[in-house]
């Protein structure tokens, strides 16, 4: 089997994305089969469209590209969307527009959680792989935290304020008090509100074994991240052994049910952190389930289920692809004036 993933993948620090197919792609490969990330070859058997905007960096190719090359290449080639992404994560305006557009063109569609599949997923058949990160890098390393504080800690790739910065700035505030001096918390990655902060220790960028040695010297992780379709940060922090205080937002909840502590803004954070912070030695996160070996065993599954099935014949395609051309057209009009 031969899969093509319309991904650029970028060494260094980036985005969740970057890990999920540099993981999957790994996990394809040890198990025997090709892997490319364009569609040059002409004996493609999946093609794993990541995006539907062919204009953003990470994006190699897009449905329009995909039907193409079923039409001139290889009529049997089947085409899976993983859908990652949602206007209400940085309010954008156009991205759910887009994901739809080019799930109706799929064979299969894939969700990252129930709560992207509840919110996109009208009127398509979908199934749900939740992410999961690679638990031979993102494990306990056991470095004691030699302070005699408790130390939070979280990490970002991106610096969109829906990241979680109100309630990172509300905890920078509350350091400031006496007795939160018993406390410490650091942020890992980049952002542009560092400078509005007083108290939060900063860490540049890093990334791989790097990064899961330094998340394991902490005690608990934060995720204030809002409307959030799944991520990668919080999984990291809980493979490396730290308890997750997360927000009751997005699909948070359903990847750290019984793995941590929840709250829903900045009213209810601090007594959320005071109830972590007693609890957290006593949270198991060895029974953690959200690795990359699950996720992408499910993968494997889903592309030979999807080998099986039958091309897609719709009466109406010639009318989706017109429509599709002219929205990737406008959308990437848009995008060059700065409107997602």
């Amino acid at each position: 089997m031969k899969i093509a993933i319309g991904f650029k993948l970028i060494e260094g620090p980036f985005g969740g994305g970057n890990q999920f197919v540099s993981s999957l792609s790994k996990f394809l490969i040890t198990k025997g089969f090709d892997v490319v990330f364009d569609l040059k070859d002409n004996d493609i058997d999946i093609i794993l469209i990541t995006d539907p905007r062919k204009y953003i960096q990470s994006c190699s190719f897009d449905i329009l590209d995909a039907i193409k090359y079923r039409q001139t290449k290889n009529k049997n080639v089947k085409i899976i969307q993983r859908v990652n992404e949602c206007d209400e994560r940085k309010k954008s305006k156009f991205v759910n527009f887009q994901i739809k557009n080019s799930a109706k063109l799929c064979d299969k569609v894939v969700f990252i959680s129930n709560w992207l599949g509840d919110l996109l997923g009208q009127n398509l058949h979908f199934e749900i792989i939740l992410n999961g990160a690679d638990k031979k890098i993102f494990k306990n390393y056991n470095i004691q935290n030699k302070s005699d504080k408790i130390k939070f800690v979280t990490h970002h790739w991106g610096d969109n304020f829906q990241k979680g910065w109100d309630i990172y700035l509300k905890f920078d505030k509350l350091l400031d008090k006496p007795e939160y001096k018993k406390y410490e918390f650091h942020y890992i990655g980049k952002s542009k509100y560092m400078s509005y902060s007083k108290n939060i220790i900063y860490h540049k960028p890093t990334h791989g074994v790097e990064l899961a040695k330094l998340l394991s010297s902490f005690d608990i992780y934060v995720s204030g991240s809002i409307n959030e379709p799944a991520g990668m940060h919080h999984i990291e922090g809980a493979l490396c052994g730290l308890p997750v205080l997360y927000r009751n937002s997005g699909a948070l909840p359903e990847y750290n049910l019984n793995f941590g502590v929840s709250f829903n803004d900045e009213h209810d954070f601090e007594d959320s952190l005071y109830t972590i912070s007693k609890s957290y030695k006593h949270i198991n996160m060895k029974k953690y389930p959200n690795d990359s070996n699950k996720m992408c065993d499910e993968y494997l599954d889903l592309f030979k289920s999807t080998i099986k099935l039958s091309n897609k014949n719709s009466p109406t395609l010639i009318g989706k692809l017109k429509n599709w051309l002219f929205t990737r057209i406008f959308f990437k009009i848009l995008y060059r004036f700065g409107i997602e």
